[in-house]
């Protein structure tokens, strides 16, 4: 008999960015061997401590900038501002972009503005 676990690998795709993927695994069960009924009796009076370690993976992400402040920008020009979003945690976090001012809504000739990438995934540790 076995089990099956679960674990996330980031990988690049064609386009750069980086995606999680689940992956199953098949986790064969430990060697045993079946006690008899007098084993068994015994067994059940005995008390037994088991020791357990757990590896918690997390995510904690920052930004190298909490505001991005543009000069004024003319017509049929364009102004470029980047910001460095870190993931300081074990894990892979997945990041997409959405608006907050409520005045900002995509019309029919869309946004005065772009965020890329708009969604994607940084490994623990990277940025």
């Amino acid at each position: 008999s076995s089990k099956t676990a679960v674990r996330f690998q980031v990988e690049e795709d064609a386009e750069g960015r980086l995606v999680k993927h689940q992956v199953e695994e098949s986790v064969p069960e430990p060697s045993y061997s079946v006690l008899s009924s007098a084993e068994n009796k015994d067994a059940a009076r005995k008390t037994l401590a088991v020791l357990a370690s757990v590896e918690v993976d997390y995510v904690q992400v920052s930004v190298s900038e909490e505001e991005l402040h543009f000069e004024d920008t003319y017509m049929y020009q364009t102004s470029d501002k980047s910001f460095v979003l870190r993931n300081t945690g074990s894990a892979p976090a997945e990041f997409s972009w959405s608006l907050e001012n409520d005045n900002m809504n995509a019309t029919s000739a869309g946004l005065p503005f772009s965020i890329t990438p708009a969604s994607g995934c940084v490994a623990g540790g990277d940025e």
